[in-house]
């Protein structure tokens, strides 16, 4: 099992890595708790310090940590939230 402390040291690395792939740098803006475990959202950290909406990451997707494992699922954008947190608890509950 995970905690929230793992949860977040899990998606500092996840994040570093999208930055190593030619992300900007990143920052986690809001974390939310869910049965599952941790939905992260982030922002790139220029515009969070500017302002700008041209520093600003488009389309980027929260992803989860999950509780059990400490795996990384990615959410789309097509959806909201709900949708996705839906999906993630129907697939606890079905033991997936």
């Amino acid at each position: 099992m995970v905690d929230l402390k793992e949860a977040e040291a899990i998606a500092a690395g996840y994040l570093a890595q999208m930055e190593a792939d030619g992300c900007p740098r990143l920052q986690v803006t809001k974390v939310l708790e869910e049965a599952f475990g941790w939905v992260f959202f982030y922002q790139s950290h220029d515009h969070l310090m500017s302002g700008k909406l041209s520093d600003a990451l488009a389309g980027n997707a929260p992803f989860a940590v999950l509780r059990n494992s400490g795996g990384v699922e990615v959410f789309g954008t097509a959806m909201p939230l709900d949708f996705y947190v839906a999906q993630m608890n129907a697939k606890l509950e079905s033991g997936g």
